[in-house]
């Protein structure tokens, strides 16, 4: 009787112990590429499930680049990359559409010098990373790949794109650090960025989009408005400073950064220089003039 029940007692262990084996078995096997893994030809991206059967969570950095890499099918089955992403000088690449398993990447995700590429898809499944960027793509028309993304823990630079239309894959985007939107020739407005919170921005860079004429999205007035750090110049006649962003989010306001008045002249241009404006919400400075008459439309200071 004894012996049965010891019996049973090592049963009952060891069905338990079987169980945390196997499910780390599985685990670490899901688990690859520590140091990271250079993919540079298609039949290396097109072999990839075949030779590396259940790796779907790369912890090492992914670098893809290779002149004869068409698509990246061969991918779908990883899911998560503890480094960064890399897709970069991949001349005959036309869509990321083969790796929309991907869920994070602690890293950077770099999309760079894609040139037959028009449409950014295939990230529809990505909901954080380290860093977006996308750079240097000379035909990339449209970003729509990016419906899940709402973390980014560090930057989103998009630079140097210069047939970019829009933005609008990026719609869900709640959580960023620090915003980067230079160089994209005919990029006409920032509205799909409107979701992002301004009390998690730290620094907002917008220049050299000369066709960028829509930056006054609610978010980015409140974060100008509350002395958020910026650099914003040479983009289109409504996104040209701080200043007039100010005053595209709150009509009838201007004067942000204060406004000095030292000659007649300066408050007799008033309604020409700052028109429909009767709240100036910086400091104001008036010396050796004659008369104020213009201000005479102020309800407040």
């Amino acid at each position: 009787m004894n012996s049965l029940c010891n019996t049973k007692f090592k049963l009952y262990y060891l069905i338990p112990l079987y169980t945390v084996l196997l499910w780390s078995s599985v685990t670490l096997h899901s688990q690859c590429f520590p140091t990271g893994i250079n993919l540079n030809t298609q039949s290396a991206i097109d072999n990839f499930s075949t030779n590396f059967p259940g790796c779907t969570h790369i912890l090492g950095n992914v670098t893809i680049t290779g002149v004869d890499i068409t698509n990246l099918s061969g991918l779908s089955s990883i899911s998560m990359i503890d480094g960064y992403l890399f897709i970069i000088d991949c001349p005959a690449l036309t869509t990321t559409a083969g790796i929309n398993s991907l869920l994070s990447v602690s890293g950077e995700v770099k999309i760079r010098n894609i040139p037959s590429m028009t449409n950014l898809t295939g990230f529809s499944a990505l909901h954080t990373c380290g860093n977006l960027n996308i750079n240097a793509n000379q035909n990339l028309a449209h970003i729509s790949g990016f419906q899940a993304l709402q973390t980014v823990n560090g930057f989103v630079k998009i630079h140097f794109n210069d047939n970019l239309h829009n933005l609008s894959g990026l719609q869900a985007l709640h959580d960023v650090k620090q915003i980067f939107i230079n160089n994209n020739n005919i990029l006409t407005n920032l509205t799909p960025l409107e979701q992002i919170q301004s009390n998690t921005l730290n620094f907002l860079e917008i220049k050299n989009n000369p066709q960028l004429a829509i930056c006054h999205i609610s978010n980015f007035c409140t974060f100008l408005a509350n002395g958020g750090n910026y650099t914003i110049i040479n983009n289109q006649i409504g996104c040209e400073d701080r200043e007039i962003i100010l005053q595209n989010c709150y009509p009838g306001t201007c004067g942000y950064s204060g406004i000095n008045f030292y000659f007649q002249a300066h408050i007799d241009n008033f309604t020409t220089n700052y028109p429909g404006c009767h709240t100036i919400k910086g400091n104001v400075e008036i010396r050796d003039v004659s008369s104020l008459s213009p201000f005479k439309c102020f309800t407040k200071h």
